[in-house]
C-alpha cells in the first residue's frame, strides 16, 4: 500500500498553528493596550476576520512587520550590523517559508549578536542592541515560542529607548506601540 499525503489535513493543522499564535498575540495585544482600546479590541479582532479566510499568511506578515517595520519594528533598536542581519534574516525566513534548520540557524546568528551587543563597551547601545537581537532569536524560534517572542519584543521594543522612562511614561509608549501593532494586524487580517 503507498501512503499518499492528505495535503488537506496538512493544510487544516498549519491553519490551527497559525490560529494559536494569532490567539496569542490578541490577548498579549489586549494586555498593552489602553483600557478604553481594550474594551473594543475583541470585537474589532472578530470583525476583521472573513468567515472562510485563509489566515495562514497573517501571522507570518505580522511578525515581518513587527521585525522591520522601520518606524514600529524591533529593527529600529538595532545599533550594530551584526544585530541588523539577524533580525532582517529572521524576517526574511518568515517572509520567504524558511526551514525548521533555517530557523535555528537565525537563532543562533541572532544569539550570538545578542551576546556581543551585551559584551559591547558602549552600554547606551548595548542593552538596546542586545534587546533587537534576542528579540530576533525569540522569533526565529520556528517551533516552539514564535508567538510569545513577538509578543514580547513588541512590548519590549517600544520601551528600549529609554530604560530611565518612568512606569507612565513606558505604559504610554507601550499603549501607543500597542495601537498601531492593532491596527497592523486589523489590515492584515481584513486583506485575506
Amino acid at each position: 500500500m503507498q501512503y499518499i499525503p492528505d495535503m488537506q489535513a496538512y493544510h487544516g493543522q498549519q491553519q490551527i498553528k497559525y490560529l494559536v499564535h494569532l490567539a496569542h498575540l490578541k490577548d498579549r495585544l489586549f494586555e498593552l493596550q489602553t483600557h478604553t482600546d481594550a474594551q473594543r479590541w475583541p470585537e474589532r479582532f472578530l470583525a476583521a476576520i472573513r468567515p472562510g479566510a485563509d489566515l495562514s499568511q497573517v501571522w507570518p506578515q505580522w511578525v515581518v512587520w513587527m521585525l522591520i517595520d522601520p518606524e514600529h519594528g524591533v529593527i529600529r533598536h538595532a545599533k550594530r550590523d551584526a544585530t541588523r542581519k539577524a533580525i532582517e534574516r529572521v524576517a526574511q525566513f518568515w517572509r520567504d517559508g524558511g526551514t525548521p534548520e533555517e530557523f535555528k540557524d537565525a537563532r543562533k546568528q541572532a544569539t550570538a549578536a545578542a551576546a556581543a551587543a551585551a559584551d559591547d563597551a558602549d552600554a547606551y547601545y548595548a542593552d538596546d542592541d542586545a534587546d533587537a537581537a534576542y528579540y530576533a532569536a525569540a522569533a526565529s524560534d520556528y517551533a516552539v515560542a514564535a508567538d510569545y517572542a513577538a509578543a514580547f519584543a513588541a512590548s519590549a521594543a517600544v520601551c528600549a529607548d529609554s530604560a530611565a522612562a518612568s512606569a507612565a511614561t513606558w505604559r504610554k509608549a507601550q499603549s501607543q506601540w500597542a495601537a498601531v501593532a492593532c491596527d497592523k494586524l486589523i489590515a492584515l487580517l481584513e486583506a485575506t
